[in-house]
């Protein structure tokens, strides 16, 4: 009698777990959550993730340009140089400029100025093709008259450096 309670046990025991199984209430396989301020999302499996850095700047209230775009944090000063030296060549040609040249190097702003600094993680996974989850925002100021570059490159290295672990919390393939 002993041995009938203990096997019945057992098979109830192991019908209750498979149903569990089943029905997807108990899973053995990484989901990859992320929680966020309004909920959860659950990735399934990352096949590819990358760390990206948005630059927008903002001079006056009309005038937003967007410097840098899904850019990749390590090559954050090519990007800045590549694009403030494209800038700078349109002002040239608009303003019919054969000396004095503006560059990347010499271009300043005429009014106070905003730059925000976005950091995200894009995930390509299972369950969503493409998600980005955004980090964190900054916004810095500008004064009149700074010059560009150096301004933008000294806080968009703080940035940068300052976002490293939050970087690597939100990184699943690199740990």
């Amino acid at each position: 009698m002993k041995g009938y309670i203990v096997a019945s046990v057992i098979v109830g025991a192991s019908i209750v777990f498979s149903s569990l199984l089943v029905s997807g209430d108990i899973s053995f396989k990484n989901e990859h959550v992320i929680s966020l301020s309004d909920g959860y999302v659950k990735l399934g499996n990352i096949y590819k993730e990358n760390k990206l850095l948005d630059v927008t700047l903002k001079i006056g209230d009309n005038d937003t340009q967007e410097i840098i775009s899904n850019g990749n944090p390590s090559q954050f000063k090519d990007d800045l140089i590549k694009k403030l030296t494209s800038i700078a060549d349109d002002v040239n040609k608009m303003k019919g400029k054969s000396e004095d040249k503006l560059s990347a190097e010499n271009l300043s702003i005429k009014s106070d100025a905003t730059v925000e600094f976005v950091s995200s993680v894009r995930y390509m996974s299972e369950n969503i093709p493409v998600f980005n989850l955004i980090l964190e925002r900054k916004t810095v100021k500008i004064e009149k008259g700074a010059n560009l570059l150096s301004s933008m490159e000294s806080a968009g290295n703080e940035f940068i450096k300052s976002q490293k672990n939050n970087y690597e919390k939100a990184l699943y393939l690199s740990k």
